[in-house]
């Protein structure tokens, strides 16, 4: 059997000549790919960061708990004020008799 170097040197040639184009683009595209793993992996690792500082459900429950109780702080102090509120006119009261007392002479 004799090879024909020929036809082999034409089928290599165009093997060439379809095989690296291809090949030329085919690591193109896996060095972008490459490219983008690197960016998703660090932007997954900022979340990640993040996401560590984050409170757990544990916190958050805590955390709505002591919103409740300053609440109730809070509705206590406005009653509270409420009262001071009533001393307050009671004394506003005097004062006003005092004064008119004071700037009528004695008199009613």
């Amino acid at each position: 059997m004799e090879i024909n170097w020929d036809l082999l040197n034409f089928l290599l040639r165009l093997a060439q000549i379809l095989f690296v184009p291809l090949a030329m683009w085919l690591i193109k595209e896996i060095w972008s790919l490459r490219k983008d793993v690197i960016e998703l992996r660090s932007r997954v690792k900022a979340n990640e960061e993040k996401l560590d500082c984050a409170p757990d459900s544990k916190a958050l429950h805590n955390l709505a708990l002591a919103i409740e109780g300053l609440r109730g702080d809070v509705r206590a102090t406005n009653e509270k004020l409420g009262g001071v509120e009533r001393v307050v006119d009671k004394l506003d009261r005097v004062l006003e008799r005092q004064e008119s007392y004071l700037l009528n002479g004695g008199s009613k």
